[in-house]
């Protein structure tokens, strides 16, 4: 299909949602976290554990790693949103994503303080 693919809050991508993914021209993706910012950071050992956890949150490598894998089938562009006010920047989160495809890849930037604008899918 030409829909486009969400990728929620968790830490992996089930196998189903990859293969769903293959097909999609847009891809909303949620780079929760920098795993070096995660781990300077103040939050308590037992938090960082489970948001690094097998059921916690998508760091920006994860996010990265899975567009950089599908090189055929990649989506036409990719909306980053949902990122941690204190364990990720902008700058990081889509630094992952330009290393994985390439730097001329285009990325749209959610805001963490108001709505985006409309995007054509």
């Amino acid at each position: 299909t030409n829909g486009s693919i969400w990728g929620s809050s968790t830490h992996s991508w089930p196998c189903k949602l990859r293969k769903r993914r293959a097909r999609s021209r847009l891809e909303l993706g949620t780079l929760k976290y920098d795993p070096d910012l995660l781990a300077s950071g103040s939050y308590p050992p037992y938090l960082k554990a489970r948001i690094e956890g097998p059921h916690g949150h998508l760091s920006n490598y994860d996010t990265a790693e899975l567009l950089g894998a599908c090189r055929r089938s990649r989506p036409n562009w990719v909306a980053v949103a949902h990122l941690s006010e204190q364990n990720n920047t902008p700058e990081l989160a889509i630094g992952a994503l330009h290393d994985a495809v390439g730097h001329t890849y285009p990325v749209h930037l959610a805001s963490r303080y108001c709505c985006s604008g409309v995007l054509d899918v």
